[in-house]
């Protein structure tokens, strides 16, 4: 297939480095694909992609210790399934306006045309799967189902999927049409499943909206006042008990609420010392750790560098 998206970081950041080689930290390195990277001051860009005959394959991974932007063209019209496992990104189109917002463990498909927009993330790592498939080799599977494709609202992305994307990005490399074919396999099962997700949709519309609302209402909650919440506090603003907030979330999303709870701290905990320049301790007492070392531990964890890396930075 033709590419359908381009990066570009020239507009932005005229003095960027580009590479055929992927930058240093990157977190997966796909072994079949064709490899280009962008680094500046603070941050770096890597794109991966494979042109197979009836699908390609993206994989976009952002590090940055500020707010970046840079340009992205969308080549031609086509259907584009979304993927991001980590960090959130912001897609503006030319006149400034919000068109998409990429956020982490929600996947998304997009029939779009041709254009070109900027995308903007916020400091940490963000990471996102993206294929397009030929449309007529997916309309000759979708049984008539052609109104669940053009459907723009997201799903969650359960285990099976998040399996599936990192079996993609890890295949080994084959020859010809043997590589095309290693790669429809994990593909065909990602399009399954994320189908049955909708095709369930109703069913499970309000407990799916439950879990989203909670999602929404810690990232409300952190942005605006920094205060870390309990699964009960947010259970209780919902008006439900927190075992059924916890069930609906790791139905929906495939892992615990405490679980998305501690990553959206750790998130905020990284924005408060890039941006703010706050001290270490009074970011880790802020959102609720009591232990300094302990907030160290999990934080280098995540992002890869110390706390105090990012406040220095």
């Amino acid at each position: 297939m033709l590419p359908s998206l381009r990066i570009y970081l020239s507009d932005h950041h005229p003095r960027a480095i580009a590479s055929a080689r992927l930058p240093a930290g990157t977190s997966h390195n796909v072994p079949y694909s064709h490899k280009r990277g962008w680094q500046g001051d603070g941050w770096w860009v890597s794109l991966q992609t494979y042109d197979a005959r009836h699908a390609y394959v993206y994989l976009v991974e952002v590090f940055t210790k500020r707010p970046l932007r840079f340009g992205l063209e969308c080549l031609r019209r086509d259907l584009r399934w979304l993927y991001p496992l980590q960090g959130a990104f912001a897609i503006h189109d030319q006149g400034g306006r919000k068109a998409l917002q990429l956020t982490a463990d929600e996947h998304i498909r997009v029939l779009s045309g041709s254009g070109n927009y900027v995308v903007i993330v916020q400091p940490g790592r963000h990471l996102l799967f993206a294929f397009v498939l030929d449309w007529g080799w997916t309309r000759r599977y979708a049984r008539g189902a052609l109104g669940y494709l053009r459907q723009p609202f997201p799903a969650p992305i359960i285990p099976a999927i998040r399996g599936h994307l990192l079996t993609l990005a890890h295949l080994s490399v084959k020859e010809g049409m043997l590589m095309d074919a290693e790669i429809y396999w994990p593909i065909a099962r990602i399009t399954h499943v994320t189908r049955q997700l909708y095709e369930e949709r109703e069913a499970s519309s309000e407990t799916l909206e439950l879990a989203r609302s909670a999602r929404n209402h810690i990232k409300d909650s952190l942005r605006l006042d920094g205060n870390p919440l309990t699964v009960a506090e947010i259970a209780d603003h919902f008006g439900v008990t927190a075992d059924r907030l916890s069930r609906a979330h790791k139905k929906h999303y495939g892992q615990p609420l405490q679980a998305y709870l501690m990553r959206q701290r750790l998130d905020t905990a990284y924005r408060l010392l890039s941006e703010e320049g706050a001290s270490v301790s009074s970011v880790a007492y802020q959102l609720g750790f009591s232990d300094v070392q302990a907030f160290n531990k999990l934080f280098r964890k995540y992002f890869g560098v110390a706390p105090s890396e990012v406040r220095n930075g």
